[in-house]
């Protein structure tokens, strides 16, 4: 099982992958959102993407600009758009949304895409442990897959 992490503070949230990693999930992390462009484009083994919604984009992005990520607040949503385009309609059953945001147009806007995807938001300040991200990543993975991570449906 592999779980990209998008985030650029993915160090920061050390505990978390290490948490996946003691549940034998393969945990890829990404730092920015052209990266995570080109390496989820490449893979074929996307079980999970947890994608921080505002996600920083590299200083010479011409695919994610200050005006099309409303000034950099956005910048994970309008990958989420992109990877949508790219891997077709099945992709956004496996995003979940990571966010601190508290700014109302973010949250606004997180939310809509959220709804319109049926893609999970999950609030950093809600995650009280790593067990905790671990257990929301297994339960996660399992409503994809259909079945317990036992194989029992």
């Amino acid at each position: 099982m592999t779980l990209y992490f998008v985030d650029e503070d993915h160090a920061r949230y050390q505990p978390w992958i290490q948490e996946c990693v003691l549940r034998d999930i393969s945990v890829e992390p990404i730092e920015d959102a052209d990266t995570a462009y080109a390496r989820l484009n490449d893979a074929v083994d996307i079980d999970l993407v947890i994608l921080d919604v505002m996600l920083s984009a590299m200083p010479t992005t011409a695919r994610y600009t200050r005006e099309r990520t409303d000034a950099y607040q956005q910048t994970g949503l309008r990958l989420a758009e992109d990877l949508v385009n790219l891997l077709g309609p099945a992709f956004p059953s496996r995003l979940v949304f990571l966010t601190n945001a508290v700014g109302n147009e973010v949250r606004r806007a997180a939310d809509e895409m959220s709804q319109r995807y049926l893609i999970p938001m999950w609030y950093k300040v809600d995650i009280v442990s790593s067990y905790d991200f671990g257990k929301r990543v297994v339960k996660r993975i399992d409503e994809i897959s259909g079945c317990s991570r036992r194989g029992k449906p």
